[in-house]
């Protein structure tokens, strides 16, 4: 959600195609009820649901980066201890 100011419901379920309505549902409730994201619904026919980060969600994004970050540096190097032993046997 970060890379995109607002997006829509659609657009999520689109995005995170291995999750399921209903979990993407759970877990957006979730998220707003904690004070990570912001909905904005607007009463038309079809409904449209827009999704937003908080100013608190925005406020962790630097944190989520940088555990992403460690956790890629760590399947590297498993990666390559799984090559090198691939290689001595």
């Amino acid at each position: 959600m970060n890379e995109h100011k607002i997006i829509r419901f659609g657009e999520l379920g689109r995005i995170l195609s291995d999750v399921t309505t209903k979990m993407l549902t759970q877990t957006l409730r979730e998220l707003e009820k904690d004070d990570l994201i912001i909905r904005k619904v607007y009463h038309q026919v079809p409904p449209m649901v827009e999704y937003s980060l908080s100013e608190t969600g925005l406020e962790l994004i630097p944190f989520i980066t940088h555990l992403k970050e460690w956790g890629d540096k760590k399947i590297e190097k498993a990666k390559g201890k799984a090559q090198e032993k691939l290689l001595l046997s």
